[in-house]
């Protein structure tokens, strides 16, 4: 967490970027409280759908949606 009073606006802006590089890549974005379940990646209706979830820190989604976008991007590879 940083200390700087514009380090939860920069980590804001961080995650609408990379949502909005997610969609630019065909992502259909389902923000939702997933309780206990992981945010993840599927395919809906043929395409794919990457899910945030609301409970956590804007910092927390960003690590989500880097790591689901990564795992996508492996399983994407080896297909």
């Amino acid at each position: 967490m940083s200390d700087h009073p514009d380090g939860n606006a920069n980590v804001v802006g961080r995650l609408k970027e990379k949502l909005k590089e997610a969609r630019s890549q065909g992502f259909k974005i389902r923000m939702e409280m997933l309780d206990d379940e992981q945010a993840s990646w599927c395919v809906v209706g043929g395409i794919p759908t990457l899910f945030v979830d609301l409970s956590q820190s804007a910092a927390e989604q960003l690590r989500q949606v880097d790591e689901t976008l990564q795992a996508y991007m492996a399983h994407q590879r080896a297909a």
